[in-house]
């Protein structure tokens, strides 16, 4: 059983009722998800959406491909670049995954605080890490 991590999860857009009952008849049709859901360490970087699908039709089989990543911050920039190439983002959500890639990068490549300024210089504060709604 493959695990959900709500800070994971929360960066991804979330599809409509429409959308979701089109991906779900999609993958009935086709009868197994084609797409394997990508994971780190068990838990689900990217096929929330397939992965509920599967929860309410268990007997469909899928394909998992773990991914390597040094960190939390790593797999948040990585879903953040993802979605910016796959997704009809309106201009804020796409400028906060923006924004919120080049932060997880920075904390990625080795500031513990995500933040690598200098003396003269702030964080910027203010995200509530919630992606905007269109």
């Amino acid at each position: 059983m493959l695990k959900i991590d709500p800070g994971f999860a929360d960066q991804i857009p979330p599809i409509t009722v429409d959308e979701f009952q089109q991906l779900e008849a999609n993958i009935l049709s086709d009868g197994e998800v084609i797409n394997p859901i990508i994971i780190w360490n068990g838990v689900i970087v990217d096929g929330h959406n397939r992965y509920r699908v599967l929860e309410k039709h268990p007997e469909i089989p899928y394909k998992t491909f773990e991914k390597k990543f040094s960190g939390r911050s790593e797999v948040m920039a990585w879903i953040c670049k993802h979605q910016l190439g796959r997704r009809n983002l309106s201009s804020v959500q796409r400028k906060y995954l923006m924004g919120k890639q080049y932060h997880e990068e920075k904390a990625a490549y080795g500031a513990s605080d995500g933040f690598r300024g200098n003396q003269y210089t702030e964080g910027v504060g203010g995200h509530s890490g919630v992606l905007p709604v269109k």
